[in-house]
């Protein structure tokens, strides 16, 4: 998948139809959410439902204590009335990662 932002507009999704190899826009994820920076992304089809259909972005507020996300199904940003100054952030500050299932090799 691939996401387009732009500051002003709502995030456009695309996804590769491998066959013909052409991207297609996707207007709804169904059960999955989407996590995207600048760097790395990932997809979960495991979370709640109020998660899904969704896309989180590094971008934080409140302190770092909440991510800016956008919601297809509203077509809306979360949180509401904030202003989403993407250049404001340093892109290599924050990067999604998969956190290990077992951490006691790493600890």
């Amino acid at each position: 998948m691939l996401i387009y932002t732009c500051w002003g507009e709502n995030p456009v999704i695309f996804k590769l139809d491998q066959k013909i190899l052409v991207w297609d826009e996707v207007k709804i994820l169904d059960c999955i959410t989407l996590f995207a920076s600048f760097l790395s992304s990932h997809s979960r089809m495991d979370l709640p439902a109020v998660m899904r259909n969704s896309v989180y972005f590094s971008k934080v507020r409140f302190c770092g204590k909440r991510c800016i996300s956008y919601s297809l199904k509203d077509r809306r940003y979360y949180p509401l009335k904030q202003c989403h100054d993407w250049g404001e952030q340093d892109p290599f500050d924050s990067i999604w990662i998969e956190p290990p299932e077992d951490l006691s090799a790493i600890m």
